[in-house]
């Protein structure tokens, strides 16, 4: 899988963190070696990042377009010439909102997961990047049922 990671912030707002590029690589970087080293080199996992980028859409037009929003962004960046989808198979997008938390990888686009800059993590990328792969949550399996607590790691 070649994965995209796209930082972004909405039109109408000034870019707020002050990750750059080079600390973004490190999700990646540690995200391929990761996947190198559980699968025996069978997966590997190059990642690009690309710089900030300021987007055509407001943050409300963000909002609005709901899951479908990374694929949104990365077809007018491609329309743009500003990447080529035959080069990535997975894109992160990492939208500088102060109002944003989390990731999500949305089931109606699964080729995009939406992460919060503000949290950006290998750990996060490394759980929505799994997801991709067709990872679900862990839940506790109990006598009655599922449990909302995540299994603990021994």
């Amino acid at each position: 899988m070649r994965c995209a990671i796209l930082p972004l912030y909405c039109k109408e707002t000034e870019k707020v963190l002050t990750l750059h590029q080079a600390w973004l690589e490190r999700p990646g970087q540690a995200l391929d070696v990761y996947y190198r080293t559980q699968s025996g080199d069978r997966i590997s996992l190059p990642c690009t990042v690309f710089d900030w980028q300021q987007i055509g859409l407001t943050t409300q037009e963000w909002y609005d377009a709901g899951f479908f929003v990374g694929r949104q962004v990365y077809k007018t960046m491609a329309a743009d010439k500003r990447l080529s989808t035959n080069d990535f198979d997975h894109y992160v997008v990492l939208i500088d909102d102060e109002n944003s938390s989390g990731g999500v990888t949305p089931l109606e686009a699964p080729e995009t997961s939406l992460i919060a800059a503000v949290g950006v993590t290998p750990a996060l990328v490394a759980h929505e990047l799994g997801h991709a792969l067709g990872a679900d949550h862990t839940f506790l399996e109990v006598p009655t049922g599922q449990s909302n607590m995540a299994v603990p790691f021994a």
